[in-house]
């Protein structure tokens, strides 16, 4: 048996808008936008389509999606579930990230106004179902000069996976999963929900997201700039795969397919403790705690006594709740669906294991830093 121990300790920041420092879009300098001399006609829209067999679809932003409804608006279960919006080629998980802050006049598309501009939703979409859509699109993509957008679930939390102007590429229809002895192949468009219990099924767990509706990847099929279709691992084209394992979203190329190794499946016992603190320096306090005994892993011992104990005992922090079970892993990460549909910027998330191990006490710094930052925390 194996035990497992989670604290959870987050923190969310509202934003009006993107993130400082993206270009405003004043002009085609780069890349052909609609009113470009080599901006593709109505008929080469047209044309493309045909080649795809009707997978090029316009795209509206997600508050205009839900205007078009029978019912006239999305309900609040709808606009923020991440399944519900996965379905919306214009929608992002995070709002902001479909607006046009940054556009000269800004154009936007709030829910529940009566005035809705593209922002910076794409105004084309290839749904794409085959390697030969991908390549028909990154082709046209690059005969007419214009810019491509790849996304599969809308979770980038920089907004990459779209951009006022470009074609986009949703390889949401990649559903397909097969299993080889110890690996298991998936389609760029299959969630960590479905990949968790397919492994499931036969017995196994793999190295995913506990994020309902995010997509994976491991070993690559991608589709490069110049069309071709390449199978991209640690010694066919390593380069690109180190870069595809570490890049922005679509910067390398179009994911087709990932192949993972999978494990025997195993029980587990977890953990989620939440607790609260009344300010921002018992909040500091309590990430200094948690850095502190992030590696109790002492099988003689409760592994989560120590910081159960000195988190109940400092001022202002409370525990609200401590959840235990005991099963299959695979139903231990599972997620029914992610809650989206807010304005979020999410800065960088990796603190070094050094860093944790020997100096807890910054990392309750940082945490009070940012709290007292102009970042509006939401919750802690």
């Amino acid at each position: 048996m194996i035990s497992l121990a989670v604290f959870v300790l987050c923190v969310f920041f509202g934003t009006s808008g993107k993130a400082e420092g993206n270009p405003t879009i004043k002009s085609p300098a780069c890349r052909n936008i609609p009113g470009s001399a080599g901006y593709p006609s109505p008929v080469t829209w047209d044309e493309l389509n045909a080649t795809i067999y009707g997978l090029l679809v316009n795209v509206v932003p997600s508050a205009k999606y839900c205007v078009s409804l029978p019912s006239g608006a999305c309900t609040d279960a709808q606009w923020t579930s991440a399944l519900f919006r996965s379905g919306i080629p214009g929608a992002m998980d995070q709002v902001n990230w479909e607006q046009g802050y940054d556009l000269m006049p800004p154009s936007l598309c709030l829910r529940n106004t009566t005035v809705c501009g593209q922002g910076d939703v794409l105004i084309y979409s290839v749904e794409a179902e085959t390697v030969a859509d991908i390549q028909a699109a990154v082709k046209f993509a690059s005969t007419y000069n214009l810019r491509l957008a790849v996304k599969s679930s809308g979770h980038d939390y920089l907004g990459r996976s779209t951009a006022p102007y470009s074609l986009l590429i949703r390889t949401t229809n990649f559903k397909n999963i097969s299993f080889t002895n110890d690996e298991v192949t998936m389609g760029s468009g299959v969630f960590s929900q479905t990949l968790i219990q397919r492994t499931k099924e036969s017995g196994k767990i793999v190295l995913t997201a506990l994020a309902a509706t995010t997509c994976t990847a491991g070993e690559f099929q991608v589709v490069v700039a110049n069309g071709e279709l390449l199978q991209v691992n640690s010694i066919s084209h390593a380069d690109l795969f180190y870069a595809l394992r570490g890049g922005r979203s679509g910067s390398w190329g179009v994911i087709v397919s990932t192949t993972f190794r999978t494990f025997p499946t195993f029980n587990v016992t977890s953990s989620i403790i939440l607790s609260s603190a009344a300010n921002n320096i018992a909040a500091g306090a309590l990430a200094t705690i948690h850095a502190q005994h992030i590696f109790d892993m002492d099988p003689t011992m409760a592994l989560l006594a120590p910081f159960l104990n000195a988190s109940l005992a400092l001022p202002n922090a409370v525990l609200l709740s401590q959840d235990y079970a005991y099963g299959n892993i695979n139903d231990a990460m599972l997620q029914a669906d992610d809650s989206v549909g807010i304005n979020l910027v999410l800065g960088p998330r990796l603190i070094s294991a050094a860093m944790y191990r020997d100096s807890p006490a910054k990392v309750g710094q940082v945490y009070k830093a940012l709290l007292n930052s102009k970042l509006h925390p939401m919750c802690l």
